[in-house]
């Protein structure tokens, strides 16, 4: 009785292993496309892709040569009349397919954990200060990359329109960052700027054009002008405060 069970419980793991192989081989393209779209959301890991898709491809010539190996082996020893080599080579590419896939997702959990640029300049700003930033400026493989972090500085409770209006100046200053910074055209990976983006010349820079932006923003066409324009009004008292701190002087426009 435990023999029959046993039989029973193997030939259904065989089953479900080869719907398994068959689904893969029936529509491998959504397959690739479903490995590419997950590595494709991390723009820098297209070496991981690469060296994941080569092993896979390597692994399905191989199984489908093992396959052709052994019918041509039947053949030559049985007379058969090679009637069943379609779905010889139909396994062979099945199986090949499935550990492909396998392959690649393997491969991918070995490699660093797959997060952007401005994601690593976010920790990397958080393990200098202590504190979520805002935005920020550093150099990716040579080039400059500036970063904003919303949900940093954003609350749930701001008006959206107003939230919207600070998300802009607040890109404004970054991007004023971005134009005084310098990279290592030959650095690799994320790297900090060859100049001090935080002396008060810089900063101060960076928050006189963000001053600029609320300035000239307005909340006249809002949903709810009043809301928008608390919104409004504390971002910029903020980067007023901050300006005054580090120039020793008012901005014109506060």
């Amino acid at each position: 009785m435990k023999t029959r069970k046993r039989l029973i419980t193997f030939m259904m793991t065989c089953i479900g292993a080869w719907v398994t192989a068959g689904t893969a081989h029936a529509d491998p393209p959504d397959s690739s496309a479903q490995r590419h779209e997950r590595a494709d959301s991390c723009p820098h890991t297209a070496h991981r892709r690469a060296k994941a898709d080569s092993l896979s491809r390597h692994h399905q010539h191989a199984a489908v040569s093992e396959g052709r190996d052994a019918r041509e082996g039947s053949d030559s020893t049985d007379g058969s009349d090679g009637s069943d080599s379609s779905d010889n080579t139909d396994g062979s590419e099945r199986a090949g397919a499935v550990f492909g896939i396998l392959a690649s997702a393997i491969q991918c959990s070995l490699e660093e954990t797959c997060k952007t640029p401005c994601e690593q300049l976010e920790e990397a700003m958080k393990a200098e200060s202590g504190e979520a930033p805002w935005g920020g400026v550093g150099c990716y493989d040579g080039e400059v990359l500036i970063c904003v972090f919303p949900e940093n500085f954003v609350e749930e409770h701001d008006d959206e329109e107003g939230a919207d209006i600070a998300k802009k100046c607040i890109q404004v200053h970054e991007d004023t960052h971005g134009h005084q910074c310098k990279c290592d055209k030959n650095g690799k990976g994320l790297k900090t700027p060859q100049n001090n983006l935080k002396s008060d010349a810089h900063e101060g820079a960076a928050l006189g054009a963000e001053i600029e932006c609320y300035t000239a923003s307005s909340c006249a066409g809002a949903e709810d002008p009043e809301a928008c324009q608390i919104v409004l009004d504390a971002f910029k008292t903020d980067a007023c405060s901050q300006y005054e701190a580090r120039m020793s002087k008012k901005h014109t426009k506060c």
